[in-house]
Parts: structure tokens; C-alpha cells; sequence
């Protein structure tokens, strides 16, 4: 069929409806069947010749806003497309933009899955063979309810009109709108990185400083010579007495690794009074590059079983940093 327009009137080259009570109707259906050679294409072929610079559509096809009900379109196999897919996203059409928070822990409960479609529970469906990759619709739901809905499938009759595949309902997922999930993901991953270096900086910082501050501490205890009696130096020794208590319950406390050296594993003990709000163990080699660093996350006395059935032999230090300052740091050697 075709159409052509003039004096300003919309041309239509074909008009399809279909319009029935509560039975299945369809305005358009195409089929392309037969046996198929490399040589051999079986077409049904939609175009448009607007004039230039006008609004042109190959197909327009609406549906009532009806999700799980209602389609623009249904395509029983694969759809090819050279150009591409859009979605309205100008900020025009949107409101209550909230922005999106936690979406990485969120998408870790999600378990990516690979697997092979069946046509058995639902034969109208015509899903296409061989392996895939994707999520199961049921899972996805009690995370981002948002992004499932019950998509409604047609029954298929004979020529009598009997049913030969009953209507059904199964579950889709929008892995559109998975995309900006990821990329905030991505962000939010990008931001703990980008703090554990920052952290990691400081603690170089600091541990430069710690070594510094012992190389001078080490350099100005030397021990002073005095020859003879000379009246003319000042006595430097004087009595005096001072009472101290000390508590652990105060103190934050790292023990020495047991055994040390060691060969495959060795134990790390410390103690954390409640007024410390955060604190890490950072193992580091004897060149000052990080290897682990570990969150402790409760207060009071605590244990860490190393493993080190991997590590080279060697001397290595592990820092206790309490609230972002390095409290203590001790050495432990591996041996073979």
C-alpha cells in the first residue's frame, strides 16, 4: 500500500487494527518462513520517504502506558538493529530526582548467572538457543523490585480456534536501567579506593616519621664520658620520686607476634579500650610497601591468625593505627 500526502493532510499507506473483545488481537503480524540458503532472504520491508528534515518513521506503532499488559511492539526471536536504542532522558520529563546511595552493596546480593533458555513452560515464547548470560528475575526483585515486571504472553490457537498454548505470565527484567546502578557502583568504588590511598599515604607519612623520629631518638643516647673528679662540671644527678598508676583499661595495647619468627602461621594479639573509634592492622615489607591492611572492628581484646604459607622469607612490620595515627609497630621475620 502507499500513500501520498498533499495540501498539508497525513498520508497513510496502510491502516492495521485489530479490535476484539477480550480475545488476543493483532494489527500487524508478519512471518518469515522457509528453508533458508546464504543466498536466500525472506524480507518484510517498512520504510518511509519523508521529505527532507521531517519527522520520518519506517513503523509507529502506541500502546496504552500499561506495564506487564500493554505493547508497542512483540517480537517472537532475535531483533537486529543497525542504528540505536533510545529512551527518553531529558530532565524535562523527569521529577523527584533522588540521587542513588549503597548501590554497590545492593548489586553484590545479585548472582550473575550463565544458562540455556527452555521452551517447555512456555512454547509461544520462541526463546533462542544456545548459552546466555543474565540474572533470574525472582532474585532481582527483592533487591530492585523497580526493575521486574509480570509480562503477560498471549494463547496461541488453531485454525478451529482451540488453544494450543495457553496464556501465561513470566517475569522480565529491565537490565536497561541496571546501567546506571553500575556506573554509581563504579563511582562509590572509585571513592573507597581513592580513601585507602589516602590513607595509605598518610600512614607512609607517618611511618617515615615514627622512623625518623627513633633514628634521632637512638642517635642522641649516647652515653656520657666523665673523666675523673672536675670540679668545674655541674653534678647532673639529683633525687627526686613520682607515683604513677597504670591500667590497661586506659591503654592501647599490641603484642608481639607468636611465635617469631615463625614459618607458617603466627598469631597477633592486641587490646582496644572504648574510647577508640577505628582502627587497622597494615602489614608492610621491610621496604615500606603495603601487603595487607585488616579493619578491626570490635574494642577489647583481640587475636589475628596469619597465614603466611606464601610469603618469601624475610622481615616485615605490622602498625597498629588507631584513629587514623599509628600507635605501635612491631617486626616479625618469616622464615623457610
Amino acid at each position: 500500500m502507499y500513500g501520498i500526502a498533499s495540501n498539508g493532510l497525513q498520508p497513510r499507506g496502510g491502516f492495521f487494527g485489530g479490535f476484539a473483545g477480550n480475545n488476543t488481537t493483532t494489527g500487524i503480524e508478519g512471518n518469515a518462513s522457509g528453508l533458508s540458503t546464504s543466498s536466500t532472504y525472506f524480507v518484510g520491508k517498512f520504510t518511509s520517504n519523508a521529505v527532507t528534515g521531517a519527522t520520518q518513521y519506517g513503523i509507529y506503532a502506541t500502546a496504552p502506558a500499561d506495564p506487564g499488559n500493554s505493547y508497542a511492539g512483540w517480537f517472537e526471536g532475535d531483533v537486529h538493529v543497525t542504528g540505536t536504542f533510545t529512551n527518553p532522558s531529558d530532565e524535562v520529563v523527569k521529577t523527584n530526582v533522588q540521587p542513588l546511595n549503597h548501590v554497590a552493596q545492593q548489586l553484590q546480593q545479585l548472582q550473575p548467572i550463565s544458562f540455556q533458555y527452555t521452551n517447555m513452560a512456555v512454547p509461544q515464547l520462541n526463546l533462542s538457543a544456545g548459552n546466555h548470560y543474565g540474572l533470574i528475575a525472582q532474585q532481582v526483585e527483592q533487591v530492585f523490585p523497580e526493575l521486574v515486571q509480570n509480562t503477560r504472553v498471549a494463547p496461541v490457537y488453531d485454525s478451529l480456534g482451540q488453544v494450543i498454548h495457553p496464556a501465561a505470565t513470566v517475569k522480565s527484567v529491565n537490565y536497561v536501567e541496571i546501567i546506571p546502578l553500575l556506573i554509581k557502583a563504579f563511582q562509590e568504588q572509585q571513592q573507597k579506593i581513592a580513601h585507602q590511598d589516602s590513607l595509605m599515604q598518610s600512614m607512609q607519612q607517618q611511618l617515615q616519621l615514627l622512623a625518623g623520629m627513633i633514628t634521632n631518638c637512638c642517635n642522641a643516647a649516647q652515653p656520657m664520658q666523665i673523666q675523673g673528679n672536675n670540679p668545674s662540671m655541674p653534678s647532673i644527678y639529683h633525687e627526686y620520686s613520682l607515683e604513677v598508676r597504670l591500667r590497661n583499661e586506659d591503654m592501647v595495647v599490641l603484642n608481639q607476634n607468636a611465635p617469631n619468627p615463625f614459618k607458617e602461621q603466627t598469631t597477633i594479639t592486641w587490646y582496644l579500650p572504648e574510647r577508640v573509634q577505628r582502627a587497622q592492622l597494615v602489614f608492610t615489607n621491610n621496604l615500606g610497601q603495603v601487603i595487607k591492611m585488616v579493619d578491626i572492628r570490635e574494642n577489647g581484646h583481640g587475636k589475628l591468625l596469619v597465614y603466611a604459607d606464601d610469603l618469601s622469607s624475610g622481615l616485615y612490620n605490622y602498625s597498629l593505627i588507631v584513629d587514623g595515627q599509628i600507635v605501635e609497630t612491631k617486626r616479625m621475620t618469616k622464615v623457610d
